[in-house]
């Protein structure tokens, strides 16, 4: 057995020889890019593509919301806020939608590996792409006038706030960049001067954002509890800043930080008395926050003192879920069984589900006859195509 594996060894040495200078001629092509880990095509086209899978990106405006699923963004009219009609969506070449921001008539993409994304929204029915900037992995987006702020990753372990210019959404283009401490940024809020991270780790970092082609940090603040992971945002009364955290040890839970003066963002009080804060949005006094097995309602009228009202247990572990409001209709995108809950919390202490909308999940297997495809998905059954 010994010498039948030697003499396998010497053929396969003598073979990877011979085609060494063939492999380096490709590499350069398409094998292996020393500053970007994907693997690119060789002589190869995409033709078309089912990009559906998780939602991790959520954004409601109008009569509207765009629900990020997977490499794709569908649309639904919320004209009936109690029922969201699906009328619309769009493919993007990545396949992980992070970030979605709206200005006007065009919908901003953070694409996860395929940078940032800009489509043409007028007919919600046909969205268009219409221009791009790749990256090696933008995250959330938040846009203002002419300039695109973006939190990314510039390789695996250094995180970055990008600040574009998109006056030409045709082609967008890189003003400056900051530094992040940690390598896992998250969102981002842009108020005034300042610009507001959701630093993982890192905790919440402010940046000065006056002069586009310079930012630079001015303060931060990480809670005290050891491994705190910062996930979102939500700015509300001007000076006070939501954030929803998650555990590397003890509780995660939401934080009421004030921020009047962002030289020195301090908190005023917290409940963490929850295991894991992913997603927050709010409507009047009260944040809307995604945990790992449920959406909490929490009261924070006396910010010393925010505290959970209500919670909406689901069938399943929402794992990552997103969330978003339009008053105190709360739309969350799910992980698990992969759909679009809308919660009624009119009353906050009693939120109920009062529509599911099933999406398309994660593309586990496929066959093909004739003309069909057909695609099993993980959570959501079966779709022929």
């Amino acid at each position: 057995m010994q010498i039948i594996f030697f003499i396998f060894f010497i053929l396969f040495t003598l073979n990877h020889l011979q085609s060494s200078s063939t492999s380096s001629l490709l590499s350069s092509q398409a094998i292996l890019r020393v500053d970007n880990y994907w693997v690119d095509s060789l002589n190869m086209n995409m033709v078309g593509m089912w990009n559906f899978g998780y939602p991790c990106a959520i954004y409601a405006k109008d009569n509207y919301l765009y629900l990020g699923s997977g490499g794709c963004v569908i649309i639904f009219d919320l004209s009936d806020s109690t029922n969201p009609e699906k009328i619309g969506d769009i493919s993007f070449p990545g396949t992980d939608v992070r970030g979605i921001y709206i200005q006007d008539t065009l919908m901003f993409i953070g694409d996860g590996e395929k940078g940032l994304r800009i489509a043409n929204i007028s007919d919600p029915f046909q969205p268009i792409e219409i221009g791009s900037y790749g990256s090696y992995f933008s995250h959330s987006v938040f846009v203002r006038n002419n300039l695109a702020y973006v939190t990314e990753l510039n390789s695996e372990i250094i995180g970055e706030l990008v600040i574009y210019d998109i006056s030409n959404p045709q082609e967008p283009h890189i003003l400056s960049k900051d530094t992040l401490p940690e390598f896992h940024p998250n969102d981002v809020i842009v108020k005034d001067k300042y610009a507001y991270v959701a630093n993982g780790q890192g905790g919440l970092r402010v940046i000065d954002v006056s002069d586009s082609t310079n930012p630079f940090e001015i303060s931060h603040f990480i809670p005290p509890i050891y491994g705190t992971y910062v996930n979102s945002l939500a700015l509300c009364c001007d000076s006070i800043l939501l954030f929803s955290a998650e555990p590397g040890v003890g509780n995660g839970g939401l934080w009421v930080i004030n921020i009047k003066d962002p030289y020195d963002p301090y908190p005023m009080g917290c409940d963490t008395s929850f295991w894991v804060g992913l997603d927050v949005s709010y409507f009047s006094h009260y944040a809307y926050v995604s945990s790992a097995e449920d959406i909490k309602i929490i009261d924070f009228s006396t910010l010393s003192y925010p505290h959970i009202v209500g919670e909406l247990h689901t069938p399943f572990a929402l794992f990552n879920v997103v969330n978003t409001n339009i008053g105190s209709i709360i739309y969350a995108g799910e992980w698990r069984k992969n759909g679009l809950r809308t919660v009624n919390a009119s009353d906050p202490t009693l939120p109920i589900t009062i529509d599911y909308d099933i999406i398309p999940d994660l593309s586990i297997d496929v066959s093909v006859q004739g003309n069909y495809a057909y695609i099993a998905n993980f959570y959501s059954g079966v779709y022929v195509l």
